[in-house]
């Protein structure tokens, strides 16, 4: 038994309650000026559903270009804030800059804020993805095209790389790498570490490109709150005072960023670490179990995001004579507000091109 004011503002008790579609009613009342109320939701849903469908509206959802992937997530990605973590190694970065590609080669946007590597990193790896997936190019690694001696062919590019430049140049447009970089004065800019900065770069996107891009950030740790106050040493160096419980700090980050998706209402992906204890017991890489605190310093992170994966190996890699290194990465979907939630979908990851396949493609 519970009060609820009527329209007079009266408290009137309500002795049981019902669950009528998607709204809580109450069957009995003591004054029966009060009504039921239903909102129509069936029918705002497939209104909505039958404009997309018509018009084709993809920024509600955005396959992601791994077929297995996009139908656990009921399609693909969609507004939300989706999570994906892994120990160490096991090609979480390289999975995100091969969607990009795929998103990239259907003409949608990525901001990738590279928070962990250079940006010519993750260009190389972009680089060498791109000549694994064409076949009208010859294959180049992630160390081929970091040795400056073969790229170059004197002072003109090689022409597998030109050819492979210009393959990468169709899309490169629609990739956008933000990292930590020295600025004109000479001085290293990591504004790009701020969850701030996150919002003025989807902003400005926004303005104008006329677009709303997706979002990958790599990875969460190195995520944080802009400072608010500073001093100068004695020796001219700015030092940030910041007195924080990290894991709190976290929790701050991501629940802003879970904000932002929903008012810009676009996807925001976000990779991170694992916790210590899945990779120091001895089954750390191949565990599959769909646990959902694995994130590293994980607070509310496996209660606010919308979508969790969980990327483990699988020692049924297949066996190819003569090719490049491969193995079986198992992406496991912990919890999904979108879609199927503790299922499993295994890629093959060649590591030496950042390149993944799917495994139904053998």
């Amino acid at each position: 038994m519970f009060r609820i004011p009527d329209s007079n503002g009266t408290s009137v008790v309500v002795n049981e309650i019902y669950e009528d579609g998607f709204n809580i009613t109450a069957t009995k009342y003591m004054n029966k000026s009060i009504k039921t109320f239903k909102r129509p939701i069936l029918e705002s849903y497939f209104t909505k559903a039958k404009r997309i469908v018509i018009e084709d509206i993809d920024e509600e959802v955005i396959p992601t270009g791994i077929n297995s992937l996009d139908e656990v997530l009921g399609g693909g990605l969609k507004n939300g804030l989706f999570v994906i973590g892994a120990n160490p190694g096991m090609g979480k970065t390289s999975l995100m800059l091969h969607i990009a590609i795929n998103l990239a080669l259907k003409k949608r946007h990525t901001l990738f804020f590279s928070l962990d590597m250079s940006d010519i990193q993750s260009t190389i790896r972009l680089l060498s993805n791109t000549s694994y997936r064409f076949e009208d190019l010859d294959n180049m690694s992630i160390n081929d095209l970091s040795n400056p001696r073969k790229i170059y062919s004197g002072d003109k590019l090689n022409d597998n790389v030109e050819r492979i430049y210009k393959k990468f140049h169709e899309v490169n447009g629609y990739i956008n790498v933000l990292s930590i970089h020295e600025d004109v004065l000479g001085k290293v800019d990591n504004s790009v570490t701020y969850v701030e900065s996150v919002e003025k770069a989807i902003k400005n996107f926004r303005q104008y490109l006329k677009q709303t891009p997706v979002v990958v950030i790599d990875f969460l740790q190195l995520l944080q709150n802009q400072p608010t106050s500073s001093y100068r040493d004695e020796y001219d160096g700015e030092i940030t005072v910041k007195s924080y419980d990290r894991r709190l700090e976290m929790d701050k980050v991501i629940e802003q960023l879970k904000k932002l998706s929903s008012v810009y209402k676009l996807p925001i992906i976000v990779i991170t670490s694992t916790n210590r204890s899945s990779y120091t017991k001895s089954n750390g890489y191949d565990n599959s179990d769909y646990d959902i605190g694995f994130s590293k310093e994980s607070g509310n992170i496996e209660y606010i995001a919308d979508v969790l994966i969980r990327l483990t190996s699988n020692d049924d890699a297949p066996t190819v004579f003569g090719g490049p290194e491969q193995k079986v990465v198992n992406l496991n979907i912990v919890k999904s507000r979108f879609g199927l939630a503790q299922k499993t979908i295994p890629l093959t990851f060649i590591p030496e091109y950042a390149f993944f396949r799917e495994e139904t493609s053998q």
